[in-house]
């Protein structure tokens, strides 16, 4: 149960979980910005600009657990690529999303 917990508590604390609202959040730009969605169009697919990142973050933090170590009072994930994977999968996709609308 504690690992558990400090699974969940990493992703949601990490910059990974941040990482992903933020590429929801330039998919939302993308929708509003350059393809003109209104706001009841945007409502319709509004749960799930929150809960796919959400579903992928915790996808990733669960798939993980194998590779978490202890490190005093945080888990630390000592896999040697495991923690760069997610991170530059999302963070290039915004950086491609948002130049999609600049």
């Amino acid at each position: 149960f504690l690992l558990l917990f400090m699974v969940l508590l990493t992703f949601f604390f990490s910059l990974s979980g941040f990482v992903k609202v933020n590429t929801s959040l330039a998919f939302y730009y993308l929708l509003v910005i350059k393809y003109g969605w209104s706001e009841i169009r945007i409502k319709r697919i509004r749960w799930a600009l929150f809960l796919v990142p959400i579903l992928i973050g915790l996808a990733f933090a669960f798939a993980s657990i194998p590779y978490n170590e202890p490190l005093a009072l945080w888990c630390n994930n000592a896999a040697s690529y495991w923690p760069e994977i997610p991170m530059i999968v999302t963070i290039g996709l915004a950086t491609i999303v948002m130049g999609i609308v600049c």
